[in-house]
């Protein structure tokens, strides 16, 4: 009895190992987000340690942390300087068309303002797929984009889903103190590892079987492509077969 109790095998142990890995996880994102420039390499090691934690590719974290961390650096930092800038024109875009139709009441800024909205949400689409994909794929950062924008579409569903994670966070920490302490001490390594199970999901479909994805991984963008062009002629072909009668 006492083996058991003492084994490191465990559910008890399982589970404290974990939340001990989520706290590190959250440690680690958070200083090495300090500086700013480096979100974007934070953010893909650690989209790369939960994608391998769920995957059984255990490992120290830390070390898998900055394994991914200096492999994709400069890439990751592109990505989010340029992203980082899109989302400040936009939501200027959308707060400037917005204060005019407000202020004035013109049916065109209107029409801008949808425009601007639906730029912004796209925007968010490929911003919730550009780091994953860096921290398992190797492409240049226009592929990469590109490719969030193709699987948020693909996956129109998990994409929601994604959206969804996070909103849960924010407002549990908006309804309670708990919530607050939780965000502070787990909470980003909690998103990315929720996250993490949609991704596998996702990725699994495209993902060649390799020992590390970080060196060897690649992503087909004209794969996805096909299969966008090949499910919308399917529709549209069933569509002609079966007529709807009026």
């Amino acid at each position: 009895m006492l083996d058991n109790i003492f084994n490191m095998d465990n559910i008890f142990f399982r589970i404290m190992g974990r939340i001990a890995d989520l706290f590190i996880l959250n440690v680690l994102w958070l200083i090495c987000c300090i500086p700013v420039f480096t979100i974007g390499a934070s953010t893909t090691a650690a989209y790369y340690c939960s994608i391998n934690s769920i995957s059984k590719e255990d490992g120290y974290i830390t070390k898998m942390f900055f394994k991914s961390f200096k492999a994709n650096f400069k890439q990751s930092t592109l990505i989010w300087l340029f992203m980082l800038a899109a989302g400040i024109v936009l939501s200027g875009d959308v707060y400037f068309w917005l204060g005019l139709w407000k202020s004035k009441g013109e049916m065109y800024a209107q029409a801008f303002l949808l425009i601007s909205v639906i730029l912004l949400a796209l925007y968010v689409f490929i911003l919730l797929y550009a780091f994953p994909l860096q921290s398992k794929f190797d492409n240049k950062v226009f592929v990469t984009l590109r490719n969030g924008f193709l699987i948020s579409v693909k996956y129109f569903p998990q994409t929601l889903l994604m959206l969804f994670i996070p909103c849960i966070f924010v407002f549990l920490a908006y309804i309670s103190d708990y919530g607050k302490l939780y965000i502070a001490t787990l909470g980003s390594s909690s998103i990315f590892f929720l996250q993490a199970f949609v991704l596998k999901s996702i990725f699994k479909n495209h993902m060649p079987a390799v020992s590390d994805p970080i060196e060897e991984g690649k992503f087909n963008l004209e794969e996805i492509a096909d299969e966008l062009a090949t499910e919308e002629t399917t529709d549209n072909t069933e569509d002609t077969d079966n007529p709807t009668t009026v």
